[in-house]
């Protein structure tokens, strides 16, 4: 059966998301984003719902913060806010409402992100290199970041067999950084912010794919909170360089715990168009 939707297209640092702007059903999701990210032209790393105004669901209910920050932009567009403002928003994976500030003249957007719930640290993987990396628990989705393995898919699928028989996320990354030491590479930080070099890997369980994606927000939250981790009371900045795009992640440090996370970076927000989809 064949079905126009409307959909809309938002770059947020290289991490190309494919907005659904019209109503299905979650059953319909994962057979809807598979169509849509399987067609090359629109180049898609991933795909979400709107579902209210101010809500969105991504396709395998996982929380992003890319998508946070498109989403945002993109409804500010909708509301013709062409002014800096402070916008909430609803978010898959996030229990609480997200406060984004975007500046649209800018193609600028900064979002608070979910505090981690937990952070572990890798022991007995049975991956070569692997124990003592450090995996962040965002709830929606889990990341393990690591400075100790080159990447590439193979590696990935290695600790994605490993990471989903262990923790069975619903989404879940890998996030290989360039080789840091004390939180950052020798001679990179310059007005307290940390320059690193990240690629990132994700799955989503539900439409059971793998991305090597120009950007991950989440991604970049989960690398800021290991490299966090363990340091004295304080706000850590981070200026990651992905594949596509560069994300500025912070989080901050109270009583030897992470209190909180931003994330910020550009967006740019396409056009709404007519696309024709498939359906079983």
């Amino acid at each position: 059966m064949k079905k126009n939707v409307r959909i809309q297209i938002a770059d947020p640092s290289g991490n190309v998301t494919i907005f659904v702007l019209d109503p299905f059903p979650r059953s319909q999701y994962a057979e809807i984003g598979r169509q849509l990210l399987d067609d090359e032209k629109l180049g898609g790393e991933q795909v979400g719902f709107i579902t209210g105004k101010r809500s969105l669901e991504m396709c395998g209910l996982e929380f992003c913060g890319n998508a946070s920050r498109a989403f945002a932009c993109c409804m500010a567009k909708a509301e013709n806010i062409d002014h800096p403002a402070e916008m909430q928003i609803r978010v898959s994976g996030a229990e609480e409402p997200l406060n984004v500030y975007i500046d649209p003249a800018q193609n600028f957007a900064r979002t608070q992100m979910p505090r981690p719930r937990r952070i572990l640290t890798v022991e007995n993987s049975g991956i070569f290199g692997l124990d003592g990396s450090r995996i962040i628990d965002l709830g929606g989705i889990m990341h393990l970041v690591t400075d100790r393995l080159c990447p590439s898919r193979e590696q990935f699928d290695e600790i994605r067999a490993y990471v989903m028989e262990e923790w069975h996320p619903a989404a879940m990354g890998v996030m290989f950084l360039e080789s840091a030491e004390d939180g950052c590479s020798a001679g990179s930080e310059s007005d307290g912010v940390c320059h690193l070099s990240m690629t990132p890997y994700v799955y989503v369980a539900d439409v059971d794919s793998t991305y090597a994606e120009g950007s991950c927000a989440s991604g970049s939250e989960a690398a800021a909170a290991a490299l966090s981790a363990g340091k004295t009371d304080g706000t850590y900045r981070y200026e990651l360089t992905q594949p596509a795009g560069v994300i500025t992640a912070s989080c901050t440090v109270r009583n030897g715990q992470t209190a909180g996370c931003e994330i910020e970076g550009s967006v740019t927000c396409g056009e709404i168009q007519e696309y024709t989809l498939e359906l079983s």
